[in-house]
């Protein structure tokens, strides 16, 4: 767990600030877990595992944030515009 504290603290960061606005948000676990996925099986399949390059791990973590940014989105789009509270 040491090892994973400024992401943590990050999140915690944010979900402080959609709990003070009186929102909550509870895809943010699964959003997490979509990326780490997606992450790992890019690394394992087209970075080439273990032997990936540093470019290989840049692009599937840009992968794995873009894809959790627009499901996110896709999300927070879909609540307000049925007003969901």
């Amino acid at each position: 767990m040491a090892n994973q504290i400024a992401a943590v603290a990050i999140l915690a960061g944010g979900m402080t600030v959609v709990i003070v606005t009186g929102g909550i948000d509870l895809s943010v676990g699964s959003l997490i877990a979509l990326s780490a996925v997606l992450v790992t099986v890019g690394i394992r399949e087209v970075g080439g595992g273990p032997s990936a390059g540093t470019l290989a791990l840049v692009l599937c973590s840009l992968a794995g944030v873009l894809l959790s940014a627009t499901v996110g989105l896709a999300s927070g789009a879909v609540i307000a515009a049925f007003k969901v509270p």
